[in-house]
């Protein structure tokens, strides 16, 4: 995006244009418009606050307010298979993308396991693959409600070799290493009905805030690439706000100087293949 394009997005979006139809009229993902926004507007000058308050407002407003009863109307019709999620769009009126948020919401927010369960049981048709699930989030709730492998899997209506399988692939990722021990000492102590003293279990809560992952039920319209780009950007901005060298970050995120230079390239690569796309749509306008 050319800076006189840059410079009339950013007024279009002062003046009340939403970051979704930014990205719908210039072309240009909506991440990446942020992005661009921050990096041109340097921190605590007028014209960044104006986008930081704007940008609050924005998703204040992005937040459709819909009736509990709607969306729980919709999520019966969707997993019954009356209808499906455009069809039930264009009837409550809002963008399908929206109403796909909110039934996601209304899932992992409710405390009744039978509407997890079918929601995962209608998705699974469609991705087989569990996309759609967060294994390194359901390992936390696992851990922190203490129950076993198997009743997390039957509060989702998934095998339990599949959380077994999802937890094993975490022992060779640096970062989730410490998820990975945690989960499996948590694991056999179920099997022993050996529980954590009260020590462990503080260490264990202190290393487990250290994760931020959200819900266990996502977006899988999100490609998988943009879903690792946002948590590595995470895992950065985390290590920004550390004080000290590289080595020190590192040390603070449990992780090593090594890996946090890769992640740093990774977000880079994707960053700059945004960048790439939204110039190639650029010139097809």
């Amino acid at each position: 995006m050319d800076r006189e394009m840059f410079l009339q997005a950013f007024e279009e979006f002062l003046k009340g244009k939403s970051v979704r139809k930014i990205e719908e009229d210039y072309h240009i993902n909506r991440d990446t418009f942020v992005r661009i926004c921050r990096e041109n507007l340097p921190e605590g000058t007028k014209r960044r606050q104006e986008f930081e308050d704007r940008l609050l407002h924005n998703k204040e407003l992005s937040k459709v307010k819909i009736p509990e009863e709607d969306i729980r109307g919709a999520f019966l019709r969707l997993v019954n298979g009356e209808k499906g999620l455009k069809d039930l769009a264009v009837e409550l009126s809002i963008h399908y993308q929206t109403l796909r948020e909110r039934i996601i919401e209304y899932v992992n927010n409710s405390q009744d396991e039978e509407i997890k369960r079918r929601y995962v049981e209608y998705k699974q048709k469609t991705n087989p693959d569990y996309l759609f699930i967060n294994f390194k989030a359901l390992v936390i709730e696992m851990i922190r409600e203490d129950i076993s492998q198997s009743e997390i899997a039957r509060r989702y209506g998934i095998p339990p070799r599949t959380v077994s399988r999802e937890l094993e692939k975490l022992k060779d990722d640096e970062y989730y290493q410490p998820l990975y021990r945690i989960g499996k000492e948590h694991s056999e102590r179920k099997m022993k009905r050996k529980p954590f003293t009260s020590l462990e279990t503080y260490l264990i809560d202190n290393t487990l805030s250290g994760f931020d992952e959200g819900d266990v039920i996502i977006d899988d319209s999100i490609p998988k690439a943009k879903l690792e780009y946002l948590k590595q950007k995470k895992i950065l901005e985390r290590a920004d706000s550390i004080e000290g060298t590289n080595k020190d970050k590192a040390k603070v995120l449990g992780i090593s100087v090594s890996t946090l230079r890769r992640m740093r390239i990774k977000v880079a690569e994707y960053e700059k293949l945004e960048e790439q796309k939204d110039e190639e749509g650029k010139e097809d306008r």
